[in-house]
């Protein structure tokens, strides 16, 4: 997925007064990504980097960058450029992030330079609030709103359990799923068939209490 439609999905959102309307265009994003790009964008339409700081300030950004002139830059490469800005340290680390931000910067188009400067600036103002985010994932997802909540509580974070995909045939089996003694949504030693939501439930900190009630240890 190219960052420059997450760019043009955040303006949308930005322009877009209706509740419900900023959550379709956010969950048919959401649909569009790949099973890796999906927390990133998430995270990104919310404002806010799954590092959460890579140390770049207004002193890195200050003076601007020659954009790019076709849209090329992916998410993935986005992410993992933002990982490796952030894993800078020690002698030099200040000449060699300004030089990997401008390399970064420079496969941007204007744009999508506008959007990075949003985000890394926590100033990327476009009215996805974390309800509206937590709903059109859960749309997104084709499962409960309530399960998106209670996952979040677990895992903190809508990042983290945005990755689950958006079958709702798999998604829908999954929450029906029943056995004596498991809780409603099955755990991964209970369902027969391990979807991409059970992959995400297996990785949770959510699986020791539903192993537990499989009597799992």
């Amino acid at each position: 997925m190219l960052l420059a439609e997450i760019a043009a999905v955040s303006r949308t959102v930005a322009t877009t007064s209706a509740r419900l309307a900023k959550i379709e265009a956010l969950a048919t994003a959401l649909r569009q990504a790949g099973p890796l790009e999906v927390p990133i964008a998430v995270a990104y339409l919310s404002g806010e980097l799954p590092q959460r700081q890579i140390g770049v300030g207004w002193a890195t950004l200050r003076g601007g960058f020659a954009p790019a002139a076709t849209a090329t830059l992916t998410l993935g490469e986005v992410d993992s450029g933002f990982a490796a800005i952030g894993a800078i340290s020690g002698k030099g680390s200040t000449a060699t992030r300004k030089a990997l931000v401008s390399e970064l910067f420079g496969r941007a188009t204007e744009t999508e330079q506008q959007f990075l400067y949003g985000l890394l600036s926590g100033e990327l103002r476009q009215g996805a609030l974390e309800g509206v985010m937590t709903e059109a994932v859960a749309r997104a997802a084709s499962v409960p709103v309530a399960e998106v909540r209670r996952a979040m509580m677990m895992r903190g974070s809508l990042g983290s359990i945005s990755s689950l995909r958006r079958s709702r045939s798999t998604c829908t089996s999954m929450l029906r799923s029943k056995t004596s003694s498991c809780t409603r949504v099955a755990c991964s030693r209970c369902s027969p068939k391990r979807s991409p939501l059970t992959r995400w439930w297996a990785g949770s900190k959510v699986m020791a209490i539903l192993d537990r009630n499989c009597g799992n240890r």
